[in-house]
């Protein structure tokens, strides 16, 4: 099966390396085998593409980067890619040579130092979209940026205490992380902000389904206004490719059921939420080109709510983030906290680094 995936790359020129890396699931339950394929190719674009294709009971989920994105000055997004990639196509030993590299420097201090910097910028992207959505009135935006900031600063620990960041498994690698760095408060407020607590399996069933709704009608709504695309940008216009595939789209409800099945209800949640943000971004994106405006992620809530061009939409995602009881006084401590907390990661990050070894 995997020589097959080889062959494809062999007559294409453009094609530099192309590698097997991160996990593949067992199947359980129906579930489908996943497995993640990093391509290396000759473009000048600046930006990762993310195709998937099912292939008899498996899916193959594919990311193609530009060939400077793994040689010379690597990408810190590609570190933990390259640690573990099995190569399968590498006639200019490209990638086996960074991985070569990468595997006896992704532990470093000054490396691991690259990373921290790299989450702590995205966690200030989202507290800066936070802060905007607040004061364009849009208190979901606010809520859900807010969310999507602890998870950056956690990235920051489960990443210098060595375990890793694996998508379902994220919350126990987060639990580990705080044990062994003590920062139980980063923990604490994580779970007490991401509303994960006290999870009913109706109610999470219940979510599972309705995302699988949702995913669908804006698959179709995107396709079916194709004719806006020439003013949304080709990486946005990428994923929303990726996410219009149906093996992919069935392959992460199989797996949401399987956990759900196993008893992961946060593990399942968190998921599902992962999926649902950048489906309501790319459907505002096409709220915004239809309507001739440019994007803004602080009014993502607001444009969804105030433009139904698929009924329930809305209603749909404040479901699945579990927005319903939130007001405005409570958002407003909860981005004050969580840019304490920044700062408080922050300076706990530099205490993590310097228990690392130094360069080798």
């Amino acid at each position: 099966m995997l020589s097959g995936i080889v062959a494809r790359y062999e007559n294409r020129s453009r094609i530099r390396a192309a590698g097997l890396y991160g996990c593949w699931y067992a199947s359980r339950g129906g579930e489908r085998d996943i497995y993640r394929i990093l391509v290396v190719e000759d473009d000048e674009r600046g930006y990762a593409v993310r195709e998937a294709e099912a292939h008899g009971d498996n899916l193959f989920d594919f990311i193609t980067v530009p060939v400077d994105w793994v040689s010379g000055a690597i990408k810190p997004d590609m570190d933990l890619i390259l640690e573990g990639c099995h190569v399968l196509y590498d006639p200019a030993g490209l990638v086996g040579k960074s991985k070569r590299l990468m595997e006896g420097w992704v532990r470093s201090r000054g490396r691991c130092d690259v990373r921290t910097r790299m989450h702590q910028g995205n966690a200030e992207v989202c507290l800066s979209r936070a802060a905007s959505a607040f004061d364009h009135q849009d208190t979901y935006s606010t809520r859900v940026y807010v969310d999507e900031s602890l998870r950056h600063l956690s990235n920051i620990v489960v990443d210098l205490t060595g375990h890793g960041v694996y998508g379902d498994k994220f919350l126990w690698g987060l639990r580990r992380a705080c044990a062994d760095s003590g920062l139980w408060r980063l923990y604490k407020e994580f779970f007490s902000s991401s509303r994960l607590r006290g999870l009913e399996l109706s109610r999470v069933e219940e979510n599972v389904e309705t995302l699988q709704d949702m995913w669908a009608r804006i698959a179709l709504y995107t396709n079916d206004n194709r004719e806006v695309e020439g003013s949304i940008h080709p990486q946005v216009l990428a994923d929303v490719e990726y996410r219009r595939n149906n093996a992919y789209r069935r392959t992460m409800i199989e797996r949401l059921r399987g956990l759900v099945a196993l008893g992961d209800l946060m593990g399942a949640t968190f998921m599902m939420r992962e999926l649902a943000l950048p489906l309501l971004v790319n459907y505002g994106w096409f709220i915004f080109a239809r309507k001739g405006e440019i994007f803004e992620y602080p009014r993502l809530f607001k444009m969804v709510r105030d433009n139904e061009f698929v009924p329930g939409i809305y209603d749909e995602a404040l479901d699945l983030f579990d927005l319903r009881g939130v007001d405005r006084s409570s958002v407003w401590r909860g981005l004050e906290d969580a840019r304490k907390l920044a700062e408080f990661v922050r300076e706990s990050s530099l205490r993590l680094l310097a228990r690392i070894p130094v360069d080798p």
